[in-house]
């Protein structure tokens, strides 16, 4: 699960859109309380959430720090930094840059062909709306 992990966390911080979906079956399902929508159905609706997560945090960096693996289900502790600038979770338009970072949990579960077929991100949104006032 190195290399997959590998290539999850090089997917993410390259910000190249194509090379991440990759990892992604077509009929993703990625949940996340922090936005809407809640649920990302299908990687063309993924595709317009990873472009509007890096316009808005240019220089988002994700980092593994600890993972699980249980067949084909993975737990993974991440933190993410940031500048954000713009306009994002539900908080409106943000007009200076604010140095963002926060930690949390993702589980994914991998279909047959070893993709991600499910990506579910918990995190604490309070952290993320404290640091942008």
């Amino acid at each position: 699960m190195e290399a997959f992990e590998s290539k999850f966390v090089g997917g993410w911080n390259n910000h190249i859109i194509d090379d991440l979906l990759k990892l992604y079956s077509d009929s993703i399902v990625y949940k996340h309380q922090g936005e809407e929508p809640r649920v990302i159905e299908g990687k063309m609706q993924f595709k317009i959430y990873l472009r509007g997560l890096w316009a808005s945090i240019p220089d988002f960096e994700f980092r593994l720090l600890n993972t699980v693996w249980d067949g084909n289900m993975g737990f993974g502790e991440w933190i993410w930094k940031g500048t954000f600038h713009g306009k994002r979770y539900s908080f409106g338009n943000v007009t200076e840059n604010k140095k963002v970072q926060y930690e949390g949990v993702d589980i994914i579960i991998l279909d047959g062909n070893g993709l991600i077929k499910e990506e579910r991100a918990y995190y604490n949104m309070l952290d993320i709306i404290k640091q942008l006032q």
